[in-house]
Protein backbone atom coordinates (compact mmCIF):
# COMPACT_ATOMS: atom_id res chain seq x y z
CA UNK A 1 0.00 0.00 0.00
CA UNK A 2 3.25 2.16 0.53
CA UNK A 3 3.96 2.11 -2.75
CA UNK A 4 0.76 3.06 -4.27
CA UNK A 5 0.19 6.22 -2.01
CA UNK A 6 3.71 6.83 -2.99
CA UNK A 7 2.84 7.69 -6.92
CA UNK A 8 -0.91 8.31 -6.29
CA UNK A 9 0.46 11.75 -3.79
CA UNK A 10 3.72 12.76 -6.80
CA UNK A 11 0.64 12.67 -8.79
CA UNK A 12 -1.44 15.00 -6.68
CA UNK A 13 1.79 17.17 -6.20
CA UNK A 14 2.51 17.33 -10.30
CA UNK A 15 -0.91 17.21 -11.71
CA UNK A 16 -1.05 21.04 -12.55
CA UNK A 17 2.28 20.99 -13.99
CA UNK A 18 1.59 18.25 -16.37
CA UNK A 19 -1.73 19.08 -17.19
CA UNK A 20 -0.76 22.78 -18.32
CA UNK A 21 1.65 21.52 -20.91
CA UNK A 22 -0.25 18.64 -22.18
CA UNK A 23 -3.46 18.17 -24.08
CA UNK A 24 -7.56 17.61 -23.27
CA UNK A 25 -7.40 14.37 -25.15
CA UNK A 26 -3.66 13.26 -23.23
CA UNK A 27 -5.55 14.54 -19.60
CA UNK A 28 -8.53 12.87 -20.03
CA UNK A 29 -6.67 9.63 -20.94
CA UNK A 30 -4.45 10.21 -17.72
CA UNK A 31 -7.08 11.09 -15.23
CA UNK A 32 -8.97 7.91 -16.00
CA UNK A 33 -5.64 5.72 -15.80
CA UNK A 34 -5.08 7.24 -12.56
CA UNK A 35 -8.89 6.79 -11.47
CA UNK A 36 -8.07 2.92 -12.43
CA UNK A 37 -4.93 2.91 -10.59
CA UNK A 38 -6.18 4.24 -7.52
CA UNK A 39 -9.22 1.74 -7.48
CA UNK A 40 -7.02 -0.85 -7.89
CA UNK A 41 -3.32 -0.25 -7.34
CA UNK A 42 -0.51 -2.90 -9.27
CA UNK A 43 -1.08 -6.17 -10.49
CA UNK A 44 -0.16 -9.28 -7.99
CA UNK A 45 0.42 -12.62 -8.77
CA UNK A 46 -2.46 -13.89 -8.40
CA UNK A 47 -3.32 -12.56 -11.99
CA UNK A 48 -2.05 -15.08 -14.33
CA UNK A 49 -0.23 -12.80 -16.33
CA UNK A 50 2.08 -11.55 -13.06
CA UNK A 51 2.79 -14.53 -11.57
CA UNK A 52 6.49 -14.47 -12.50
CA UNK A 53 6.48 -10.94 -11.45
CA UNK A 54 6.43 -8.49 -7.94
CA UNK A 55 5.49 -5.42 -9.65
CA UNK A 56 4.19 -3.27 -6.17
CA UNK A 57 8.11 -4.49 -4.70
CA UNK A 58 9.30 -3.28 -8.43
CA UNK A 59 7.87 0.15 -8.33
CA UNK A 60 8.25 0.68 -4.15
CA UNK A 61 11.51 2.29 -3.87
CA UNK A 62 11.64 5.86 -4.39
CA UNK A 63 13.48 6.45 -7.39
CA UNK A 64 13.56 10.31 -7.04
CA UNK A 65 11.38 11.10 -9.97
CA UNK A 66 11.26 14.56 -11.55
CA UNK A 67 9.76 16.06 -14.02
CA UNK A 68 11.95 18.87 -15.12
CA UNK A 69 16.04 18.80 -15.52
CA UNK A 70 17.70 19.96 -12.59
CA UNK A 71 18.55 23.77 -12.34
CA UNK A 72 15.98 24.05 -15.40
CA UNK A 73 12.29 24.52 -16.12
CA UNK A 74 9.95 21.79 -17.71
CA UNK A 75 10.60 22.37 -21.45
CA UNK A 76 6.85 22.33 -23.43
CA UNK A 77 6.19 18.81 -24.92
CA UNK A 78 7.68 18.26 -28.27
CA UNK A 79 4.91 16.50 -29.36
CA UNK A 80 1.68 17.68 -28.88
CA UNK A 81 -1.57 15.04 -30.12
CA UNK A 82 -3.45 17.99 -30.82
CA UNK A 83 -1.32 19.22 -33.42
CA UNK A 84 -1.20 16.03 -35.56
CA UNK A 85 -2.85 14.10 -37.53
CA UNK A 86 -6.82 13.72 -36.55
CA UNK A 87 -5.73 9.45 -37.22
CA UNK A 88 -3.02 9.87 -34.70
CA UNK A 89 -5.76 11.37 -32.47
CA UNK A 90 -8.14 8.52 -33.12
CA UNK A 91 -5.72 5.57 -32.73
CA UNK A 92 -4.12 7.33 -29.64
CA UNK A 93 -4.72 4.85 -26.79
CA UNK A 94 -6.81 2.49 -28.52
CA UNK A 95 -4.43 -0.71 -28.70
CA UNK A 96 -2.96 -0.72 -25.16
CA UNK A 97 -5.00 -3.35 -23.12
CA UNK A 98 -5.69 -0.45 -20.29
CA UNK A 99 -7.96 -2.88 -18.42
CA UNK A 100 -5.48 -5.63 -17.93
CA UNK A 101 -4.82 -5.86 -13.92
CA UNK A 102 -2.10 -5.42 -14.98
CA UNK A 103 23.75 9.17 -12.88
CA UNK A 104 23.82 8.65 -9.11
CA UNK A 105 24.22 5.63 -6.94
CA UNK A 106 19.98 5.54 -6.45
CA UNK A 107 18.04 2.58 -8.28
CA UNK A 108 16.44 4.08 -11.12
CA UNK A 109 12.99 2.96 -13.21
CA UNK A 110 12.06 2.97 -16.93
CA UNK A 111 8.46 2.40 -18.00
CA UNK A 112 7.11 2.70 -21.67
CA UNK A 113 4.38 1.46 -23.66
CA UNK A 114 4.21 1.09 -27.51
CA UNK A 115 1.15 1.07 -29.08
CA UNK A 116 0.87 -0.62 -33.08
CA UNK A 117 -1.75 -0.45 -35.24
CA UNK A 118 -1.16 -2.20 -38.65
CA UNK A 119 -3.22 -1.98 -41.76
CA UNK A 120 -3.79 -3.70 -44.41
CA UNK A 121 -0.46 -5.43 -46.09
CA UNK A 122 1.98 -3.58 -43.75
CA UNK A 123 5.26 -5.06 -42.89
CA UNK A 124 7.15 -3.98 -39.78
CA UNK A 125 10.42 -5.20 -38.44
CA UNK A 126 10.16 -3.78 -34.61
CA UNK A 127 13.45 -4.28 -32.67
CA UNK A 128 13.95 -3.84 -28.97
CA UNK A 129 17.59 -4.51 -27.33
CA UNK A 130 17.96 -3.47 -23.56
CA UNK A 131 21.72 -2.41 -22.39
CA UNK A 132 20.77 -0.57 -19.26
CA UNK A 133 22.38 -0.87 -15.85
CA UNK A 134 22.02 -3.60 -12.55
CA UNK A 135 20.16 -0.53 -10.76
CA UNK A 136 17.79 -0.44 -13.87
CA UNK A 137 14.29 -1.39 -13.39
CA UNK A 138 12.41 -1.85 -16.54
CA UNK A 139 8.93 -2.69 -17.73
CA UNK A 140 8.16 -2.83 -21.31
CA UNK A 141 4.89 -3.13 -23.04
CA UNK A 142 4.61 -3.23 -26.52
CA UNK A 143 0.57 -3.78 -27.82
CA UNK A 144 0.24 -4.34 -31.71
CA UNK A 145 -2.69 -4.95 -33.60
CA UNK A 146 -2.84 -6.48 -37.19
CA UNK A 147 -4.78 -6.26 -40.13
CA UNK A 148 -5.31 -8.30 -43.43
CA UNK A 149 -1.91 -9.53 -44.75
CA UNK A 150 0.36 -7.51 -42.29
CA UNK A 151 3.33 -9.56 -41.09
CA UNK A 152 5.50 -8.00 -37.97
CA UNK A 153 8.68 -8.88 -37.02
CA UNK A 154 9.49 -8.76 -33.44
CA UNK A 155 13.15 -9.32 -31.33
CA UNK A 156 13.70 -8.38 -28.21
CA UNK A 157 17.04 -8.88 -26.68
CA UNK A 158 18.16 -8.48 -22.87
CA UNK A 159 21.77 -7.92 -23.39
CA UNK A 160 22.71 -6.36 -20.07
CA UNK A 161 20.08 -5.34 -16.86
CA UNK A 162 18.93 -5.32 -13.82
CA UNK A 163 15.51 -5.83 -13.25
CA UNK A 164 13.54 -6.12 -16.13
CA UNK A 165 9.97 -7.06 -17.18
CA UNK A 166 8.83 -7.26 -21.11
CA UNK A 167 5.16 -7.69 -22.29
CA UNK A 168 4.40 -8.51 -25.98
CA UNK A 169 0.56 -8.70 -27.05
CA UNK A 170 -0.73 -9.10 -31.19
CA UNK A 171 -4.00 -8.95 -32.08
CA UNK A 172 -3.81 -11.02 -35.41
CA UNK A 173 -7.73 -9.49 -36.49
CA UNK A 174 -6.96 -9.59 -40.20
CA UNK A 175 -7.01 -12.83 -42.40
CA UNK A 176 -3.52 -13.70 -44.23
CA UNK A 177 -1.47 -11.86 -41.21
CA UNK A 178 1.58 -13.70 -39.60
CA UNK A 179 3.92 -12.80 -36.37
CA UNK A 180 7.34 -14.08 -35.68
CA UNK A 181 8.13 -13.01 -32.65
CA UNK A 182 11.87 -14.16 -30.97
CA UNK A 183 13.85 -13.14 -28.07
CA UNK A 184 16.91 -14.00 -26.35
CA UNK A 185 18.44 -13.09 -23.11
CA UNK A 186 21.63 -12.91 -21.55
CA UNK A 187 21.92 -13.06 -17.58
CA UNK A 188 24.26 -13.54 -14.60
CA UNK A 189 24.86 -11.84 -11.16
CA UNK A 190 21.85 -11.18 -9.47
CA UNK A 191 19.80 -9.88 -12.86
CA UNK A 192 15.93 -10.79 -13.48
CA UNK A 193 14.20 -11.28 -17.05
CA UNK A 194 10.98 -12.06 -17.42
CA UNK A 195 9.28 -12.12 -20.89
CA UNK A 196 5.32 -12.24 -21.21
CA UNK A 197 3.60 -13.04 -24.70
CA UNK A 198 -0.05 -13.52 -25.77
CA UNK A 199 -0.56 -14.31 -29.49
CA UNK A 200 -4.53 -13.74 -30.20
CA UNK A 201 -5.62 -15.65 -33.42
CA UNK A 202 -8.78 -13.72 -34.04
CA UNK A 203 -9.47 -14.34 -37.50
CA UNK A 204 -8.67 -17.89 -39.95
CA UNK A 205 -5.58 -18.10 -41.89
CA UNK A 206 -2.88 -16.59 -39.86
CA UNK A 207 0.47 -17.44 -38.52
CA UNK A 208 2.53 -17.10 -35.15
CA UNK A 209 5.75 -18.17 -34.58
CA UNK A 210 7.62 -17.56 -31.59
CA UNK A 211 11.20 -18.52 -30.43
CA UNK A 212 12.69 -17.53 -26.89
CA UNK A 213 16.07 -18.77 -25.49
CA UNK A 214 17.74 -18.15 -21.69
CA UNK A 215 21.36 -18.26 -21.25
CA UNK A 216 21.47 -17.77 -17.97
CA UNK A 217 24.82 -17.93 -15.22
CA UNK A 218 25.59 -17.02 -11.28
CA UNK A 219 22.51 -16.58 -9.83
CA UNK A 220 20.51 -15.16 -12.46
CA UNK A 221 16.66 -15.70 -12.83
CA UNK A 222 14.38 -16.09 -15.90
CA UNK A 223 10.61 -16.37 -16.58
CA UNK A 224 8.66 -17.19 -20.01
CA UNK A 225 5.24 -16.99 -20.22
CA UNK A 226 3.74 -17.49 -23.70
CA UNK A 227 -0.06 -18.17 -24.62
CA UNK A 228 -1.27 -18.74 -27.90
CA UNK A 229 -5.04 -18.53 -28.02
CA UNK A 230 -7.03 -19.29 -31.17
CA UNK A 231 -10.29 -18.15 -30.95
CA UNK A 232 -13.63 -20.07 -32.25
CA UNK A 233 -13.60 -19.57 -36.19
CA UNK A 234 -9.73 -19.18 -36.44
CA UNK A 235 -9.59 -21.86 -39.08
CA UNK A 236 -6.53 -22.99 -40.81
CA UNK A 237 -4.19 -21.23 -38.06
CA UNK A 238 -0.51 -22.39 -38.06
CA UNK A 239 1.11 -21.53 -35.04
CA UNK A 240 4.46 -22.65 -33.16
CA UNK A 241 6.40 -21.36 -29.88
CA UNK A 242 9.33 -22.52 -28.34
CA UNK A 243 11.11 -21.49 -25.07
CA UNK A 244 14.56 -23.00 -24.84
CA UNK A 245 17.14 -22.32 -22.04
CA UNK A 246 20.51 -22.84 -20.71
CA UNK A 247 20.82 -22.53 -17.04
CA UNK A 248 24.97 -22.84 -17.06
CA UNK A 249 25.47 -22.81 -12.98
CA UNK A 250 23.14 -24.81 -10.39
CA UNK A 251 21.84 -21.39 -8.75
CA UNK A 252 20.27 -19.81 -11.99
CA UNK A 253 16.48 -20.42 -12.33
CA UNK A 254 14.17 -20.88 -15.35
CA UNK A 255 10.06 -20.53 -14.74
CA UNK A 256 9.02 -21.57 -18.23
CA UNK A 257 5.17 -21.36 -18.92
CA UNK A 258 4.34 -21.96 -23.04
CA UNK A 259 0.42 -22.52 -23.09
CA UNK A 260 -2.07 -23.02 -26.03
CA UNK A 261 -5.49 -22.31 -25.77
CA UNK A 262 -7.39 -23.48 -28.93
CA UNK A 263 -11.25 -23.17 -30.04
CA UNK A 264 -10.84 -24.46 -33.27
CA UNK A 265 -10.57 -27.74 -34.87
CA UNK A 266 -8.58 -27.01 -38.53
CA UNK A 267 -5.29 -25.49 -36.84
CA UNK A 268 -1.87 -26.78 -36.48
CA UNK A 269 -0.33 -25.74 -33.46
CA UNK A 270 2.91 -26.64 -31.16
CA UNK A 271 4.49 -25.44 -28.11
CA UNK A 272 7.53 -26.61 -26.00
CA UNK A 273 9.43 -26.27 -23.53
CA UNK A 274 13.37 -27.15 -22.61
CA UNK A 275 15.52 -25.92 -19.42
CA UNK A 276 18.85 -27.88 -19.69
CA UNK A 277 22.42 -27.40 -18.22
CA UNK A 278 26.10 -26.82 -20.39
CA UNK A 279 26.58 -30.04 -22.55
CA UNK A 280 29.07 -31.76 -21.25
CA UNK A 281 30.24 -33.93 -23.85
CA UNK A 282 30.80 -30.92 -26.49
CA UNK A 283 32.64 -29.11 -23.68
CA UNK A 284 35.18 -31.98 -23.58
CA UNK A 285 35.13 -32.29 -27.08
CA UNK A 286 36.22 -28.65 -27.71
CA UNK A 287 39.09 -29.25 -24.93
CA UNK A 288 40.13 -31.84 -26.82
CA UNK A 289 41.20 -29.51 -29.67
CA UNK A 290 42.73 -27.26 -27.46
CA UNK A 291 40.08 -25.45 -26.76
CA UNK A 292 40.53 -24.19 -22.88
CA UNK A 293 37.48 -24.17 -20.31
CA UNK A 294 36.29 -20.81 -20.05
CA UNK A 295 36.78 -19.96 -23.87
CA UNK A 296 34.97 -22.98 -24.91
CA UNK A 297 31.72 -22.57 -22.40
CA UNK A 298 31.70 -18.90 -23.42
CA UNK A 299 31.57 -20.27 -27.54
CA UNK A 300 28.55 -22.57 -26.27
CA UNK A 301 26.57 -20.42 -24.70
CA UNK A 302 27.14 -18.03 -27.93
CA UNK A 303 25.97 -20.55 -29.95
CA UNK A 304 23.02 -21.58 -28.14
CA UNK A 305 21.27 -17.95 -29.10
CA UNK A 306 22.93 -17.82 -32.27
CA UNK A 307 19.46 -19.08 -33.80
CA UNK A 308 17.78 -16.04 -32.56
CA UNK A 309 19.99 -13.31 -34.19
CA UNK A 310 20.61 -15.46 -37.57
CA UNK A 311 16.54 -14.77 -37.48
CA UNK A 312 17.12 -10.87 -37.75
CA UNK A 313 16.17 -9.79 -41.56
CA UNK A 314 19.08 -7.00 -41.29
CA UNK A 315 22.29 -7.96 -41.99
CA UNK A 316 24.12 -4.78 -40.22
CA UNK A 317 22.25 -5.35 -37.48
CA UNK A 318 22.61 -8.96 -37.08
CA UNK A 319 26.65 -8.71 -37.40
CA UNK A 320 26.10 -5.82 -34.97
CA UNK A 321 24.63 -8.23 -32.28
CA UNK A 322 27.50 -11.40 -32.65
CA UNK A 323 29.65 -8.51 -31.57
CA UNK A 324 27.64 -7.41 -28.41
CA UNK A 325 27.15 -10.73 -27.90
CA UNK A 326 30.75 -11.77 -27.42
CA UNK A 327 31.04 -8.86 -25.48
CA UNK A 328 28.68 -9.60 -23.37
CA UNK A 329 29.87 -13.19 -22.72
CA UNK A 330 33.00 -12.10 -21.84
CA UNK A 331 32.03 -9.40 -19.32
CA UNK A 332 32.65 -6.05 -21.63
CA UNK A 333 29.15 -4.68 -22.00
CA UNK A 334 28.67 -4.54 -17.79
CA UNK A 335 30.62 -0.91 -17.62
CA UNK A 336 29.64 1.75 -19.91
CA UNK A 337 32.77 3.91 -21.20
CA UNK A 338 33.24 6.83 -18.92
CA UNK A 339 30.42 6.09 -16.67
CA UNK A 340 31.10 7.01 -12.91
CA UNK A 341 28.75 4.39 -11.57
CA UNK A 342 30.50 1.49 -13.29
CA UNK A 343 34.27 2.82 -11.90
Amino acid sequence: MQAIKQYTDFYDEVRDVIFERSTSEMNAQREQAFRTFSTKGFPTKKAERYRYASVEADFAPNFGIQLSPLGGKLPPYCFRIAEAEPRVRALYNKVADTDDRAASQNRFLTNQVIEVVMGDGAHLSLYDIEETHLLCTRYNSVFVHQGRNSSLHHTSLTLFNGHTRNRLDVVLAGEGSEVTANGCVIADKMQHVDNNTLIDHRVPRCQSSELYKYVLDDSAVGAFAGKVLVREGAQKTLSKETNANLCATSSARMYSQPMLEIYADDVQCSHGSTVGQMDESALFYMRQRGIDEKEARLLLKAAFITEVIESIPLESLRDRLHVLVDKRMRGELSKCEGCKLCQ
